[in-house]
């Protein structure tokens, strides 16, 4: 199983419930893709403007997938002028 992580920021307070809305679309839309085995969507506590968007998936032959994934975040993203960086992590242990 590999698992997606995207960190979303942005430095303008008044966008962050847009950025959730889009990105909560954007998760929905991905619902049921192949390999997909589910999706968070993650706000800091402290930090209401940080997000973390987890996806997991079945296998390394899923990451097409997590790649279109990734591009529409990136482009929603870059409509509300916030930032983000991804990075997908193998599960090599789960208990």
């Amino acid at each position: 199983m590999l698992v997606d992580m995207h960190r979303v920021s942005c430095l303008d307070l008044s966008v962050t419930e847009d950025i959730a809305d889009a990105l909560k679309r954007i998760q929905e839309s991905f619902k049921g893709t192949h390999g997909c085995l589910g999706q968070r969507l993650l706000r800091d506590l402290e930090h209401q403007e940080r997000f973390i968007v987890v996806s997991y998936w079945r296998d390394k032959e899923s990451s097409a997938s997590a790649n279109a994934l990734h591009a529409a975040i990136d482009e929603a993203l870059d409509l509300l002028k916030a930032k983000s960086t991804a990075n997908v992590y193998e599960v090599i242990h789960d208990l």
